[in-house]
């Protein structure tokens, strides 16, 4: 793969990852709800650029986080939703507990193996 190209289509997901869904969504959460927000609010690429997404990548998150409470838009920026909502408290602690497990993927099941019957 050339270096300028990027990976595209669905990625493995890791153990981190395994309680939101997928990598972006857990990058998104931890960047709204744990890091320090910017005073002049967040654009949307730095969300994206946060996530690890491409440009339009972060219009859903941004569409659950705005419906849940979690983040609110002005017209030009995004900020912490005011008041928090209730839900924030449990996700904050979900995101913050999930930057503690091991980075790596998910073990498959075992598998028996694979018998013809007759």
């Amino acid at each position: 793969m050339a270096r300028t190209e990027k990976r595209r289509g669905s990625r493995q997901l890791e153990i981190r990852d395994w309680p939101f869904g997928s990598r972006g969504r857990r990058l998104f959460l931890g960047a709204v709800l744990l890091d320090t927000p910017p005073e002049s609010g967040w654009s949307k690429t730095d969300l994206e650029r946060a996530a690890g997404v491409e440009r339009g990548g972060a219009d859903r998150l941004l569409e659950g986080a705005a419906s849940l409470g979690l983040v609110r838009w002005d017209g030009r920026r995004w900020y912490p939703g005011e008041p928090p909502p209730r839900v924030a408290g449990p996700l904050e602690d979900l995101v913050a507990l999930s930057r503690e497990l091991p980075e790596g993927a998910i073990e498959p099941l075992p598998r028996r193996p694979y018998t013809r019957r007759r």
